[in-house]
């Protein structure tokens, strides 16, 4: 399979900037997140590094967009499960990161990135 460069909605890229700025502004403790220092030790990418890439506005290269599509809605069930508790973002990590990675702008933008590519 061919890589391809996925370049991000601006509400996707909205998305990871309030983010960003959201964790900056909490204690450790309450940040959703991994550092990229800890997410390479565990050999996953980290929704952090893929914040500053998107805040950047930057493409994205993506090898596998299925898996990224997957790792996204998993977020977003993690997020949805949150906020159905009436947690706000400062208060979850799971909306927190679903936010890093975009949000539900980069969801619709993947699906439709898969779909215009699948003979790529």
């Amino acid at each position: 399979m061919s890589i391809l460069t996925f370049y991000p909605p601006q509400e996707a890229i909205e998305n990871a900037r309030a983010a960003l700025a959201l964790r900056r502004s909490l204690p450790k403790s309450r940040r959703g997140g991994l550092e990229p220092e800890e997410a390479a030790r565990q050999g996953i990418r980290s929704g952090v590094t893929m914040a500053l890439a998107l805040a950047e506005s930057e493409g994205a290269p993506l090898a596998s967009p299925r898996d990224y599509l997957r790792t996204l809605r998993r977020f977003r069930g993690m997020a949805n499960r949150a906020m159905a508790q009436g947690k706000s973002p400062s208060e979850s990590k799971a909306i927190q990161v679903f936010h890093l990675w975009g949000g539900e702008a980069m969801i619709e933008a993947v699906e439709k990135f898969i779909k215009e590519n699948e003979d790529a």
